[in-house]
Parts: structure tokens; sequence; C-alpha cells
């Protein structure tokens, strides 16, 4: 911390004066660092007026003005430089770094490994908030905490104690008896989660740290291989959010939108009033952590390896990015809509849509002859036998990049459809069901597969149908 100090003196004062300084000097000095710091901030700030009618910013200034909170200045900085840049599309650039020159006041050249300011105020922003919400903010309808291993804040709906009946009142049986979830079921869910949790967050760190690595121009082609060729920024590659099938399994919310994915407004995905608290706590588990599954890291794994790429992509989990993240650039969505939100986006414009209501799969919206008109399966937690996949290879928001979306009815199908995504051997094939001479020339466009699996591992895939969407951007 002194070396730091040392060096913004230095960019305040002149070869002259530096070792010079009396006390009056260095109070100075520290006021001047101070009110920079404090005037960056202040421009943050004035961008947050459009966040004025957002009930999770309101909160962020409740907190901020609590008595809780009265005596600790910068974590009431730190929080809301966090949340802002949430609230504002701009979680990718909540970073240790970032905040520490942000909110801390450290320099260029700092190096947060050497320096764990960032991560101690971070401790102690989360003993806070644990602290408000158990005193004066017990009543917020919203949530937020700052989970372990990162810094962007998770905001979620209070789920409210059930109101019990008036004691007069006689007892109406429930129409069927909650279910009750076992302590030994409670303690090896925490344990898969914990281990997936870690798991995940490891390979994120590592994948989003290593140096850039241009393409190999020996590189064997794939349609991968392609998409990054010509990208002109890091690619995007977006993993699946595994809560929300496990949500969705739980309570069947029948009107849970992409709108209220992009906010973080999960209250339909709650258990309801009379329910075991255990299955309260899951929810709220799932609910404020994020999961995914081994065959996205798999697949992400395939093609940094297909690419000799690794600096060339970026890995994110499907609630650290926002819809602005598809308008500029190329990215890769891993999953289908019912796992990763993100991709209803584009699933209007496709004539495979991801379907539920029949079975699961892939709808054909015209079938031309020898097509089938649906391509279902009754279930998609068996992930033994036949299944079907889809690639799409489609505009972005803005139609000057690419998204390329690996779906399927489950994970094995998925990682099977990332196999051909990423393999050369299936470029051939790939060219000839699009009448493509190469993939210089692959259009957008959108396939369906069949792949079988042994013992949860995907067999090679083949190409079921194929439509051609347009001409690629450039």
């Amino acid at each position: 911390m002194a070396h730091s100090r040392i060096r913004m003196l230095g960019q305040m004062t002149t070869p002259g004066q530096c070792g010079k300084l009396d006390s009056s000097g260095l109070k100075h000095v520290s006021n001047e660092i101070k009110s920079r710091i404090n005037k960056g901030l202040e421009g943050e700030y004035e961008k947050a007026e459009t966040l004025a009618g957002d009930p999770r910013w309101q909160l962020v200034l409740r907190i901020c003005q609590s008595r809780t909170f009265s005596k600790t200045a910068r974590l009431r900085e730190l929080l809301r430089h966090i949340s802002l840049n949430l609230l504002e599309g701009h979680s990718t650039e909540v970073t240790e770094f970032e905040i520490g020159r942000r909110v801390f006041g450290r320099s260029e050249d700092y190096v947060p490994s050497e320096d764990g300011v960032v991560r101690g105020a971070a401790r102690q922003l989360r003993l806070k908030l644990k602290e408000y919400f158990e005193s004066e903010g017990r009543s917020e309808p919203w949530i937020v905490d700052i989970p372990k291993g990162g810094y962007v804040p998770v905001f979620s709906r209070r789920i409210p104690d059930p109101v019990p009946e008036p004691s007069s009142a006689p007892p109406v049986p429930p129409p069927e008896k909650p279910r009750r979830w076992s302590g030994t079921f409670l303690r090896l869910f925490a344990a898969a989660f914990a281990f997936n949790a870690v798991f995940l967050g490891v390979n994120l760190w590592f994948w989003n740290r290593r140096p850039p690595v241009s393409i190999a121009p020996n590189v064997e082609p794939s349609l991968v291989g392609a998409l990054l060729k010509h990208s002109k920024r890091p690619v995007t590659v977006v993993v699946s959010d595994f809560s929300m099938p496990l949500l969705r399994g739980l309570f069947n919310p029948r009107d849970f939108s992409l709108n209220d994915y992009a906010t973080w407004d999960y209250t339909r995905l709650a258990p309801p009033p009379g329910q075991s608290p255990q299955l309260a706590s899951i929810a709220n588990i799932l609910r404020s952590h994020r999961i995914t599954r081994l065959g996205d890291l798999n697949t992400v794994l395939a093609i940094q390896r297909a690419t000799a790429s690794g600096g060339s992509i970026v890995v994110r989990h499907a609630r650290d990015i926002s819809a602005r993240g598809f308008v500029e650039g190329d990215a890769i969505l891993l999953g289908n809509d019912y796992s990763t939100p993100w991709v209803g986006l584009f699933e209007d414009h496709l004539n495979f849509p991801h379907i539920r209501d029949r079975g699961i799969g892939f709808a054909n919206r015209k079938p031309r002859p020898g097509e089938q008109p649906e391509y279902l399966v009754r279930s998609a937690v068996r992930e033994q036998g036949l299944g079907y996949g889809r690639l799409a290879l489609v505009p972005n928001l803005s139609g000057k990049g690419s998204v390329l979306l690996i779906s399927g009815i489950n994970m094995v199908t998925m990682e099977a459809a990332g196999d051909v995504a990423v393999n050369p051997q299936s470029v051939p094939e790939l060219l000839k069901s699009l009448g493509a001479a190469s993939l210089e020339d692959l259009p957008y466009c959108e396939l369906i597969l069949e792949s079988g699996a042994v013992d949860n591992t995907p067999k090679r895939a083949r190409i079921l149908a194929a439509r051609v969407l347009g001409p690629r951007a450039r």
C-alpha cells in the first residue's frame, strides 16, 4: 500500500517536491487523492439517474443511507460502483483491477495479487449486507448479495414468510401433502453444488486470464475456427445457467420470461406458501449462485483445443452477460432457451425452434420432403439412446456480427452438437448440406442433428435437416 501511495504522490508533485513533504503537505496530497477519486465516482452516479425507478437501485440507495452503513463510506462506494455496473449491463467490467482503480484509487500498474484491498473490502461488504438484512432491512422486498469468488452483485426478490391462519379458523387441509426434503438430501445437494461452483470458478478464472494467442495458420478448419478467424475481437462463449432447468423443474412457472431473467426477477421461481423451509432454502441457493454443467465446460475445452486460440475466447456465465453483449462482436451460446434464456433472443427467427410442450426437441416450421415436422423425445432426463441437437449460425442483434447457437435436448446432445462445430471431420458434410463451397462462403444457417450416447458419452452426430438463412456479415 505504501508503494502504491508513493507512485500516486509522484504523479501530483514535481521531482523537487518528492521527499520534502511535511505533514501539512501530506495532508493536502491525501485530500487531493480523495477529491480525484470522489469526482470519478460522482461521474458514475450521475449516470445512475436513469435507474431511479429500478427497485434494485432503490434498494442500493436505502442500504447506503442506513445506520448499518453510516460509518463505512468506502463500502458504500464499493456497493454503488458494482451495482451500477451490473444494472447498466457492464457486469464484465466488475473486476478486482477496475474496482481497485475506480473505488480505491490504485494506479495503472496496480497488481491485485500483491494488494488485497479489494478482496478485504468485499469480505467486509458481505458481512455488512448480512447484518443489514437481518436487522433494519429485514422487511426489504429485494435482497442483494456478493457471491464469494467474484464481485458481481446478485439481486433477488425476497420470499415473504407465510402468514399464519387465525387460530379461530378451522385448518383447511392442503390438496396435496408438501414434499419434504430430508437432511441427507440437503447435504448431498450442498456438496454437489459446492463442487460444481468451485470447478466452474476455477475453470473460468484460468480461461479468462490466459494471454492472447493468435490462431495458427495450419489449424484444421472447422465451423468454430472460421468464426474465430474472422472475429475482430475475442469471441464471448456463454455457458448455460443450470439453475434455470432445476428451478423450472421444481416450480413449473409458465410465465417466466427473458425479461425476468435479464432483471434478476426470480419471484416466479419460488415455492408457494406452505412448502417446506428446506425447499425454500434450495430455491434461494439456486437463485443466488452460478451453476453450469460439466458438458458446457467440455465444449469450451473442445473450442479451445480445436482453434488453438485460448486467448481469443472469453468465457461468461449466462447470468454475467446482458442483451448488449449480443449487439457488437461475435458470440457462442451453449444450451437451449430453457437453460440459457438468452437463446430466446434468436428463437423466433429459426425454422427449427426449441419446443417442450408435446415433448422435448425441435419443431420444423416448414418441413421439406423426407423431413419430420418435429424432432422430439419424451424426456430429456435419460441421456442414453438417440437424441437431437441443433446448430444455428445467425446474425447478432445489430446484424454486424455472428452468434453461434449450440443446443441440444440435454447435456449429451449439446456436446454432440458442439463436436460438429469444432470437428474438422464434420466440415465436408456441413458444406454439402448447405451447398457451400468452403467455410469462407458459409452462410447464416441452422442444422438439426441426431446423435446417440453410450454411458452418457455422446457419439458422433449426423445432419438430418438444414436451412440457409442468408448471406453472412463480413
